[in-house]
């Protein structure tokens, strides 16, 4: 796991602003990115980075459905 402490960080290294990452958690947002551990908020970057890339893919498979509905 890549835990990394959220009030230690500057703002430009998380994918989102500290606000925004504190806002999130508090809406119980990803949960599984965004998380305390010992009373410390952490932002886990590798399951954030698992999550963007079953992202794309999902995206390219629905741009493919797309293209072949649009073809017939």
């Amino acid at each position: 796991m890549n835990l990394i402490e959220v009030r230690a960080t500057e703002n430009g290294t998380l994918p989102f602003t500290r606000n925004t990452i504190y806002k999130l958690h508090s809406q119980k947002r990803y949960p599984n990115i965004i998380f305390k551990v010992c009373g410390k908020l952490v932002f886990d970057m590798d399951e954030y980075q698992a999550e963007a890339e079953r992202s794309r893919k999902k995206t390219v498979e629905e741009a493919k459905k797309v293209r072949r509905h649009a073809q017939v």
